[in-house]
C-alpha cells in the first residue's frame, strides 16, 4: 500500500528507524513510531498529548526503558516494520482519508497508535490513561471545532491543507501547521 505523509511524519518514521538502529531492535515498532512522534518536538499530536497533561520527557523515559530492555540483535540492517506498525500505517491512513485529508499527519498516526491497540506504543499510551476518544476531542478543541463537526468514527480535522490536512475553520483560527 502507498501511503502519503506530511515531511513531518516522514521525518518521525526516520527518526524510528533510527532508534531502532540504535537499539539493534530488528524491527522498527509501534514503540519507535511513538519515540520519534516525542522526539520531533512539534505537531499536532504533540499538542494534544501536552493538552491530555502528558510529561513528554517522562513519556520518552518510559518509551526509552522499554526499547532497551527489548531483545537486540547483533545487527540491525535493512529493517522492517513489525506487524503492529504495519497496521497502524494502515490506520493512519484510513483515518486521513476517512478526514478528507491528502496527506497523514502527526495526529493520524497517533489516533492509529491507539486504534490498533496491541503494539508497544499502545500499551504505553494506556500506562499513561490516553485513550483514542480523548485524542479525537483534545484535536477538536484545539482547534475550537465542536464534537457536532467530528466526522463520526474518526478523529482529526477535514480537507486538504496544514500538517493532516486541518479544516478550514481550524486554519482560520491560527491552528498550527
Amino acid at each position: 500500500m502507498s501511503y502519503k505523509f506530511t515531511a513531518r511524519v516522514q521525518k518521525l518514521l526516520f527518526l524510528a528507524q533510527q532508534e531502532a538502529e540504535r537499539h539493534k531492535h530488528n524491527l522498527i515498532g509501534t514503540e519507535h513510531l511513538l519515540f520519534g512522534l516525542i522526539k520531533l518536538g512539534s505537531g499536532v499530536a504533540l499538542e494534544i498529548l501536552k493538552d491530555l497533561g502528558i510529561d513528554l520527557q517522562d513519556l520518552e523515559n518510559e518509551i526509552q526503558n522499554v526499547m532497551k530492555n527489548q531483545k537486540r540483535i547483533s545487527e540491525a540492517s535493512g529493517l522492517d516494520y513489525s506487524p503492529n506498525a504495519k497496521k497502524v500505517l494502515e490506520i493512519s491512513s484510513d483515518v486521513a482519508k476517512s478526514l478528507k485529508n491528502d496527506f497523514v499527519g502527526t495526529e493520524h498516526l497517533l489516533i492509529a497508535i491507539l486504534e490498533e491497540g496491541e503494539g508497544t506504543g499502545a500499551q504505553i499510551l494506556k500506562k499513561y490513561h490516553i485513550d483514542v476518544d480523548d485524542v479525537r476531542l483534545a484535536l477538536y478543541d484545539l482547534y475550537g471545532l465542536g464534537t457536532d463537526e467530528m466526522p463520526e468514527g474518526a478523529g482529526g480535522g477535514g480537507g486538504g491543507g496544514g500538517e493532516g490536512g486541518l479544516p478550514v475553520a481550524a486554519q482560520q483560527k491560527g491552528a498550527p501547521q
